[in-house]
């Protein structure tokens, strides 16, 4: 446990570089609390728990898996120097926070990624795919922060996909909606 938290800590890092988004607005929504995400049964599946896979139809790989896919791994540092933005939104299982990280959008232009879905894995085995289309509609994030501390895994970390809920509350309501905010994501496959 006490080499777990070092190594949490030493990948804690403040703000990630690049410029921000203003803040979204919209109401706030109420927010309820959920079950707390427990992946420490999982995290001797990545060498940095703040690292992401990213595979399938993408340019940058640099390794193939097992099903002859390209494959890139970012690391934590790599992610954090990609341009940032903000998300001022409630889910949930949270209350209106604001949450930053790079967007999807850029991420996957940083590995030469095309496709027409995406599926993300997290560390406890949830996986949900989502249509393209919604990077342009909600410019979604993979928040690595919210209000300024650093997502943890065993609490939603340490990348969570989060939509603009309250500016889209019509839209991202729901099970269906609310499936798509995956928290601990570990892998995208780019289909």
């Amino acid at each position: 446990m006490q080499r777990r938290e070092l190594l949490f800590a030493a990948i804690a890092f403040g703000s990630c570089a690049g410029g921000y988004a203003t803040p979204l607005m919209g109401q706030s929504l109420a927010a309820s609390q959920g079950p707390v995400p427990d992946a420490s049964r999982n995290l001797d599946r990545l060498k940095d728990p703040a690292s992401l896979v990213v595979r399938g139809r993408i340019q940058r790989g640099v390794a193939m898996d097992r099903a002859g896919q390209m494959r890139y791994t970012c690391d934590a540092r790599e992610l954090l120097s990609l341009p940032c933005q903000r998300i001022a939104t409630s889910t949930i299982w949270t209350p209106r926070q604001t949450f930053e990280g790079p967007a999807l959008a850029s991420v996957l232009q940083h590995v030469g990624a095309r496709g027409r879905q995406l599926r993300l894995d997290a560390l406890d085995d949830y996986r949900v795919t989502i249509p393209w289309e919604d990077m342009e509609r909600y410019g979604i994030i993979l928040a690595h922060s919210a209000d300024e501390q650093r997502l943890r895994p065993g609490r939603f970390g340490p990348l969570w996909l989060v939509y603009p809920r309250d500016q889209f509350a019509s839209e991202l309501e729901g099970p269906m909606a609310q499936a798509k905010f995956i928290w601990q994501v570990r892998s995208i496959e780019v289909l």
